[in-house]
């Protein structure tokens, strides 16, 4: 915290306790912190505080890289680093500012998501993109949205495992390390960070293709239409990854581009139009074959006398085969767990029943034809293991 001299506070005193109020609230670097003005008001409390966790170890995916992400200007007055809006400080009005590097990202394990922050050396760690090479890419586009592009491409898809604490609504990000890992979301320390998103589900092309029937949770206006799987989930967003094998323009009238990608052994296809052009533009130039990272939601729509699926692309950038090893090996131990939440009776599985008549033969068949790929075992549906089989 700071408190300024001239506030005439009273002086503060390591190891007691005090209630502090009309305080001002700041961010640097992930880290929070308090300034202590004239307004504000101290005294002390009998009231028992725990100090905050260290921090904690999880693993999951990045499959969104948020506004506020690449290089921000803050304001280099001493005791002051708010992000400046317009070239303006809220309390120091205009300054020249000073820049630093982060990630606003939404991580994820196909159960739950979290909001994190990655400060300039986490996000030095995790992309490969330094603050000098983020300055002078910036300068020589004369624009600041290049380094948010290079992020998204250097970073969506990829799984990492982090450390941190959990400061107010965020996961602060002390450590990364990239590539698989066992740790996943579900520590209880991590609630206050948890997104109110749907899970983003890891599924393979089978399973998304069979997903026609759409449904509503509510019945608000505004509420997301879902998916419903025929092992019973619900689905908004999915994360696959593949060798995207065919991208061309299907468009009549206006451009509207269609990827053929290989998530497992079947295909998904992808289509993006004048409303997706950041997805539009990747297929226009993308290289075939190549392995390629997709976030987006199922679409299903009808095709003559039956239902198709595709996706509708959020964000879709190139991988290596290694983020596409790690993917299939999460696709094939999720869609085993669903399969074995389907046979115990699970909330939507006498919907999904109803629906598409309980057969789920084909989606076993491509997790263990998957399984096998990989060198997985237990890969025959008799031999399902509970936890991840790497």
């Amino acid at each position: 915290f700071v408190k300024w001299e001239s506030a005439g506070l009273p002086e503060l005193v390591e190891g007691e306790t005090y209630c502090f109020q009309n305080i001002v609230t700041d961010e640097y670097q992930g880290r929070y912190s308090v300034s202590l003005n004239s307004a504000t008001v101290v005294e002390p409390s009998e009231t028992t505080v725990s100090a905050a966790a260290e921090g904690v170890t999880i693993g999951g995916t990045i499959v969104d890289v948020q506004e506020g992400s690449g290089l921000i200007k803050r304001c280099p007055e001493a005791d002051c680093t708010r992000v400046l809006s317009g070239g303006r400080c809220a309390e120091h009005g205009a300054v020249e500012g000073e820049f630093d590097l982060r990630i606003k990202a939404v991580v994820d394990d196909g159960s739950r998501s979290i909001n994190a922050i990655f400060d300039a050396e986490a996000t030095a760690a995790v992309s490969g993109l330094s603050m000098e090479e983020a300055q002078a890419m910036a300068m020589d586009a004369l624009d600041t949205g290049v380094v948010v592009d290079a992020l998204i491409e250097r970073v969506l898809g990829q799984p990492c495992r982090l450390t941190g604490p959990v400061v107010g609504e965020y996961f602060l990000v002390d450590d990364v390390a990239s590539g698989p890992t066992d740790e996943d979301l579900s520590s209880d320390q991590l609630d206050p960070a948890v997104t109110a998103r749907q899970p983003t589900r890891r599924m393979l092309a089978q399973e998304i293709n069979a997903s026609t029937h759409t449904f509503q949770e509510s019945e608000e206006e505004r509420a997301p239409v879902l998916s419903l799987s025929p092992t019973g989930v619900a689905v908004n967003r999915v994360l696959i990854v593949g060798a995207l094998t065919e991208a061309r323009d299907v468009g009549s009238s206006t451009e509207y581009w269609r990827g053929r990608i290989y998530a497992g052994s079947e295909p998904v296809f992808v289509y993006a139009g004048q409303y997706q052009p950041e997805a539009m533009q990747f297929l226009q130039q993308a290289a075939t074959p190549s392995y390629v990272a997709v976030v987006g939601k199922l679409r299903p729509y009808e095709a003559g006398d039956r239902v198709n699926v595709a996706i509708e692309p959020e964000s879709i950038v190139t991988v290596d085969e290694g983020v596409r090893e790690a993917w299939l090996t999460e696709a094939v131990d999720q869609t085993r767990a669903r399969i074995a939440e389907f046979e115990r009776g699970a909330a939507r599985s006498a919907a999904a029943a109803e629906h598409y008549g309980g057969d789920i033969g084909p989606i076993e068949e491509a997790a263990t034809e998957a399984a096998t790929e990989l060198g997985l075992k237990d890969s025959s549906p008799s031999g399902r293991s509970e936890g991840p089989s790497r």
